[in-house]
């Protein structure tokens, strides 16, 4: 599951990962609640065009990256192909994370925003997100 804290302090390289992350998690859900399946899988489509629209087609790798894409639409008409599509997905988001990891270490893509810290507490409900005295918030034009 993707946090608010996460996507708030993320590189560009580190919201790509959590982009591919989010498709993972929908296609586990589309497989461990049938009730739900057609939602899940709907935003896991949804996901692919966000990754899609992000492609920068001037570059010649984005088309190759455009046509996995299109395969991984493919692969989740069927149930039995969408362990396939998982693992094409975390082998790009493992190789996004490298790249990313190779690069300076870049600015959080959102400017002007709270610092959010996540942590587990003695809560019931697990992970709380607490905001620490910073009057910082929202976007600047």
């Amino acid at each position: 599951m993707v946090t608010v804290s996460q996507v708030a302090q993320a590189s560009e390289a580190e919201l790509l990962c959590l982009t591919y992350q989010i498709f993972i998690d929908h296609i586990e859900e589309a497989r461990n609640n049938p009730e739900k399946r057609e939602y899940h899988l709907t935003k896991a489509r949804e996901t692919i065009k966000v990754l899609v629209n992000g492609l920068n087609f001037k570059d010649e790798i984005a088309h190759t990256i455009f046509n996995i894409y299109v395969y991984v639409q493919k692969l989740m008409l069927k149930e039995e192909s969408w362990d396939e599509a998982c693992k094409i997905m975390a082998h790009l988001q493992e190789t996004y994370r490298m790249a990313g990891e190779s690069i300076p270490k870049q600015q959080q893509t959102l400017q002007n925003s709270q610092q959010i810290y996540a942590g587990g507490t003695y809560g019931t409900s697990g992970l709380t997100e607490v905001i620490m005295n910073n009057d910082n918030r929202g976007f600047q034009a």
